[in-house]
């Protein structure tokens, strides 16, 4: 029997009041409608100048705290199968400062796109136990 979804994985990129004002509002929605499925939310890839300028890494900082806040707060009302993915650790072998695995800053490369696809291959098995892949 195929599943209407065997997992949601919620890109939550947006101004950071919204994400901070959205996110558990959302989860909840998606909990009462499916109770088991698992939820991921994903932070987002690191922002175009984030890569090489401060002010814009500290920006991806604070919607990175704010999905985090949201996820906190989710975690602490009881929300079950609910996950968390750093956005920076989608790109595990080419995400540094000296190999940028994006065109312009934003959009995945060749590597980059290899580096995310590696990332969710080996990431949603683990919260899609209870099926069959």
């Amino acid at each position: 029997m195929i599943q209407a979804a065997c997992a949601y994985t919620l890109y939550l990129r947006s101004q950071v009041t919204e994400i901070a004002r959205k996110t558990a509002p959302i989860v909840n929605y998606l909990r009462a409608q499916r109770p088991g499925t698992p939820i991921v939310l994903a932070d987002g890839t690191p922002d175009g100048a984030a890569w090489f300028f401060s002010a814009s890494a500290a920006l991806q900082a604070n919607k990175t705290a704010a999905l985090k806040s949201g996820f906190d707060a989710c975690i602490k009302n009881g929300t079950k199968e609910l996950y968390m993915v750093d956005g920076a650790s989608l790109f595990g072998e080419h995400g540094d400062k000296l190999v940028n695995p994006t065109v312009g800053g934003c959009h995945p490369n060749d590597l980059g796109t290899a580096d995310v696809a590696s990332f969710w291959t080996k990431f949603l098995p683990t919260v899609m136990k209870d099926y069959a892949l």
